[in-house]
C-alpha cells in the first residue's frame, strides 16, 4: 500500500500521522514523501521514519504547494495498486485502510472516501463532518467537493486515469480526482469517520467558514476544472454516457454570455445543501456575465 505524503514545516504534528500510518491493521504501509522546503525539523522526523522503514523516499521541491507535489508523486508511481493521500497532521484511525480496501474492486476506477472526526490542536474531538444528504455523483463533482484528499484511497485504474492529466491546471488536487473519478468510474462512501482531521491555525484549509470569496474561489475553481477536462480530452466524449457533460459542452460553445449564463443556472448540479447550490449558482452567473469565466 502506498501512502503520498505532502509536507511543509509540519515537524509540529508529524510523529503522531507517521505513528498512526506505520500501526495501520492488516496493510504494509509505504510513504513516499515530497517536502516542499520546510525549515523546521521536519526532514529530520522524517529521515528518522525512513531509516525504521516506513518512508521509502524523500524528494524535495521548493514551494511549489501541495497541489502539484501530491501529482508529481502520483505520477512517480503509476503501477502503484492502491494509493492513499495523506496530510501532515491528521492521525488515521487503524483500521482506516483496511475498512475502504474491504470495499474496493478494480474493475473500473474507483475511489473510497469517508467520514471524518474534526480535532484542535491537542487533539481532542471538536465535531466530525456530516453524512452526506446526495450520492457521489458527476452532477454534484461538478460543483461541489465532498471528498477530501486526506479520506481517499483509489485503485490501480484510478492511478492511472489520474496519470493521463499531467499537471492539471487546478487548484485542488482532490476535487479534480473527484470530478474525473465521477465521470469515467465512481466513489464509494462509507458513512463512518475513519480519520481524524486537525483543525488549527496552521494548516492549509481547516474547517473554512462561508463567506463571498471562498464560494468566489470555489466556483472559479469548479469552472475551470470543468472547461480542462472537456478541452483535455478534445471534446472526445462519450455523448450517451453522461448527458451533462453534453449539456456542459454545449454552454461552453455558446457565444453570447446571457445564453450561456442562462444555461448554467439550467444545469442539473446538485450540492448537499439547497441553500449552498444557490450560492455557487448565483456566484456562477456573476463569473459568466462578467466574463470571468
Amino acid at each position: 500500500m502506498d501512502v503520498l505524503l505532502a509536507t511543509f514545516n509540519g515537524a509540529r504534528y508529524l510523529e503522531e500521522q507517521l505513528e498512526s500510518l506505520d500501526r495501520q491493521v492488516d496493510v504494509n504501509v509505504k510513504v513516499w514523501v515530497n517536502d516542499d522546503g520546510s525549515t523546521d525539523e521536519t526532514v529530520t522526523i522524517l529521515h528518522k521514519w525512513k531509516e525504521k522503514g516506513l518512508v521509502k523516499n524523500i524528494a524535495t521541491t521548493n514551494g511549489i504547494g501541495s497541489t502539484p507535489a501530491f501529482f508529481k508523486l502520483l505520477s512517480e508511481h503509476p503501477d502503484s495498486e492502491f494509493i492513499a493521500f495523506s496530510d501532515q497532521d491528521d492521525v488515521w484511525d487503524l483500521e482506516k485502510l483496511t475498512t475502504q480496501m474491504s470495499v474496493l474492486t478494480n474493475e473500473m476506477p474507483i475511489g473510497v472516501t469517508s467520514q471524518r472526526h474534526y480535532v484542535d490542536s491537542l487533539g481532542v474531538i471538536i465535531g466530525k463532518s456530516k453524512k452526506l444528504r446526495k450520492r457521489p455523483s458527476i452532477k454534484n463533482a461538478l460543483i461541489e467537493n465532498i471528498v477530501p484528499g486526506n479520506t481517499i484511497l483509489i485503485n490501480s485504474q484510478a492511478v492511472k486515469l489520474i496519470n493521463r492529466f499531467q499537471n492539471p491546471p487546478i487548484k485542488h488536487y482532490d476535487s479534480w480526482i473527484y470530478l474525473l473519478l465521477s465521470y469515467f468510474g465512481k466513489v464509494i462512501y462509507i458513512d463512518r469517520p475513519l480519520l481524524r482531521y486537525r483543525v488549527h491555525e496552521e494548516n492549509l484549509v481547516g474547517l473554512r467558514k462561508y463567506h463571498a470569496r471562498r464560494f468566489i474561489d470555489s466556483a472559479e475553481n469548479f469552472l475551470n476544472q470543468a472547461t480542462y477536462m472537456i478541452k483535455a480530452l478534445e471534446l472526445n466524449l462519450d455523448r450517451g454516457k453522461e448527458p451533462i457533460i453534453v449539456d456542459l459542452v454545449s454552454i461552453f460553445e455558446t457565444k453570447s454570455k446571457f445564453r450561456k449564463a442562462y444555461l448554467f443556472l439550467k444545469l442539473p448540479v446538485v450540492r448537499q445543501r439547497r441553500v449552498d447550490l444557490l450560492g455557487m449558482k448565483m456566484i456562477i452567473l456573476y463569473l459568466v456575465l462578467t466574463g470571468k469565466s
